[in-house]
């Protein structure tokens, strides 16, 4: 009865091993993705600092008709970050595969870049 038990629980570590891996390479892929986002969105936001500071230091009128021509600002864009990793997880419930200390720190990464995300709109 042991032996069958043992051969039943490699069975299932066996059987959940390609699902997580799949998950664990679905989450990298997209925080690849969002780390090229947070690095164009970043990139543009430095610009638009220097091009602020160069406005506020000349001797320009601060106005808007001298503003836009200075700084070229296009509105705040803000980083979208993809979920799509996190909610097939959800769903197919492969997060319970992965042991829990990652699935937390997983959790913890992605719930802080919703909560960024949200404070863009």
């Amino acid at each position: 009865m042991f032996l069958a038990l043992l051969a039943n629980q490699w069975s299932d570590a066996r059987e959940h091993r390609e699902p997580a891996n799949a998950t664990l390479r679905y989450f990298r892929e997209e925080i690849v993705t969002n780390l090229k986002a947070i690095e164009t969105r970043r990139l543009y936001h430095e610009a638009l600092r220097r091009d602020i500071e160069s406005f506020l230091q000349s001797d320009a009128p601060k106005t808007l008709q001298s503003f836009y021509p200075i700084v070229h600002f296009h509105g705040l864009e803000p980083v979208t970050f993809e979920r799509s990793a996190w909610d097939l997880a959800l769903s197919n419930q492969s997060l319970s595969y992965l042991a829990p200390k990652l699935a937390y720190a997983i959790s913890r990464v992605l719930h802080a870049t919703a909560g960024a995300s949200n404070a863009g709109k």
